[in-house]
C-alpha cells in the first residue's frame, strides 16, 4: 500500500465520527530525536506550534500571519523547519481561520510537502469563506494534502508513545462562524507523564463547555488561548488544568493589550511560570516523557 493510500485511509477512518487515527507517515529518514519536542514560535501577533515526536514525525499546528508587509509562514515558520532538517509535515493543523491563525498557512504548504491539512469542523459551517480559507484549501488540493476535519473525541497517534487528543469543537457545536473563537481545535498532546494543552484561541465559553463535559484537562504545559486575552483562562480553568508552566504566543505592542494584566495575575497567583514570545523569543520544550526542559531561543 503506497504512503498516500495509508494516509488516505486513515483519513477516512477519523472522519467517521469519533476514532483512533494511527500511525501518521511522512516517510522520512530522520535520525529519531530522544524526546517529544514543542516549539512556539515567535510569529509576533499570532500562533505557530512546531511539534516534533521522538521518531520525527512532526506538525505544525497554526502557522502565524500574513499580511501586506510579509507572510510569517515564509519568513519565520519555513526557515525554522529547514534549519531543524524538516522536510515534510505529517500535517499542519489549523486550529481556525483567523489570519494570524491561518495566515501563513498558504505559504508553508507551497513550501514544504504536507501530506495532511487537519481543521475544525467549524469550517464547514454555512459563511462564505474567506480568502485566506480558499486560498489555502487550493494549495492543500494542488499539492495532495489529505483534509481531516476533527473534532472532540478523536485522536492522533503518532506511534511512538505521542497521543494528540482533540477536546474541542464538540462535532455539533453551534458557533457564529469558522472564525469563532471558540470553535478552535483544542489540543491536549501527551508524552510519558507530560502533557501539553495547545487552545488556539479559545475563550471562556469553550473553557467552561470542555469542564462541563467532564474531559481530561490537566497538562503541565498550558498555551494560553487568545493571546492572553481577559475574554478567556478563567480562574475555573487554571483550577483544573494546574499547569506548572504556561506559554503566551503575542506580539510586542500589540494594539489589543494582549496579554491581559488580569490573566497574568490569575496565573502568577497560582505559581504558573509564565513565557512569552515577545519577551523570550521562540520557546522550545522538550520532554522524555519524565523531565521538562525548556530553552528559550531569544530576541
Amino acid at each position: 500500500m503506497s504512503l498516500r493510500r495509508r494516509i488516505a485511509v486513515v483519513a477516512a477512518v477519523a472522519l467517521a465520527g469519533p476514532a483512533i487515527v494511527a500511525g501518521l507517515k511522512t516517510g522520512q529518514r530522520l535520525r529519531p530525536a530522544p524526546a517529544l519536542r514543542i516549539t512556539f514560535l515567535d510569529v509576533g501577533q499570532g500562533d505557530a506550534t512546531v511539534i516534533r515526536t521522538p521518531s520525527g514525525r512532526t506538525l505544525l499546528v497554526d502557522a502565524g500571519r500574513a499580511d501586506l508587509e510579509r507572510s510569517r509562514g515564509r519568513t519565520v515558520v519555513l526557515p525554522f523547519l529547514r534549519r531543524q532538517g524538516i522536510h515534510a509535515l505529517d500535517a499542519v493543523v489549523l486550529t481556525h481561520w483567523d489570519q494570524d491563525h491561518a495566515g501563513g498557512a498558504d505559504a508553508v504548504l507551497s513550501g514544504i510537502r504536507s501530506f495532511g491539512l487537519i481543521l475544525s469542523p467549524m469550517s464547514r459551517r454555512h459563511e462564505p469563506p474567506t480568502a485566506t480559507e480558499r486560498r489555502t484549501l487550493l494549495i492543500a488540493k494542488r499539492t495532495r494534502a489529505t483534509v481531516w476535519r476533527m473534532a472532540r473525541g478523536q485522536t492522533l497517534r503518532s506511534g511512538d508513545g505521542v497521543t494528540i487528543a482533540v477536546l474541542n469543537p464538540p462535532r455539533n457545536a453551534l458557533y457564529r462562524n469558522s472564525r469563532d473563537n471558540n470553535g478552535s481545535l483544542v489540543l491536549r498532546v501527551s508524552f510519558g507523564r507530560r502533557s501539553f494543552l495547545l487552545t488556539g484561541d479559545a475563550e471562556e465559553e469553550a473553557e467552561m463547555n470542555m469542564l462541563r463535559a467532564g474531559l481530561a484537562l490537566r497538562s503541565d504545559v498550558l498555551k494560553v488561548g487568545h493571546h492572553g486575552s481577559a475574554s478567556g483562562t478563567s480562574a475555573r480553568w487554571l483550577d483544573v488544568v494546574r499547569p506548572t508552566h504556561a506559554v503566551i504566543s503575542v506580539g510586542r505592542r500589540n494594539p489589543f493589550g494582549h496579554p491581559s494584566p488580569d490573566v497574568l495575575d490569575r496565573m502568577r497567583r497560582r505559581q504558573i511560570r509564565i513565557w512569552r514570545t515577545d519577551q523570550q523569543g521562540t520557546i522550545t520544550m522538550t520532554t522524555d516523557g519524565s523531565g521538562l526542559r525548556v530553552h528559550t531561543h531569544g530576541r
